[in-house]
């Protein structure tokens, strides 16, 4: 999201004041079939190539005897939202840790 008029069709509200002449939204979407479960960002790495984001998504903890119960849900999409300064790399390269 790169400007008011696109974030203001996006968003009813939201929970930061965001300077779009400085900053930017990075909005990821994706398909969830682990729903009820966190996610949380790990990491930001930026070198001239690109900008990598990994975030930790948590699973279910294994059972007394080591078997993970089960834990999927039906699919459903996920949005997960991230605030940065403005950037000029055009790779951006996201991953998914599950835990």
């Amino acid at each position: 999201v790169e400007g008011e008029e696109e974030f203001s069709e996006i968003f009813s509200s939201f929970p930061q004041e965001v300077n779009f002449d400085k900053e930017i939204l990075l909005v990821y979407l994706f398909t969830d079939i682990y729903y009820g479960f966190d996610c949380s960002l790990q990491i930001i790495y930026q070198n001239e190539e690109k900008v990598k984001i990994q975030i930790l998504h948590d699973m279910a903890e294994p059972s007394p005897d080591g078997i993970e119960p089960p834990s999927t849900s039906q699919p459903i999409q996920r949005c997960f939202v991230i605030k940065l300064p403005i950037f000029t790399q055009e790779k951006i390269e996201i991953n998914i840790i599950y835990f």
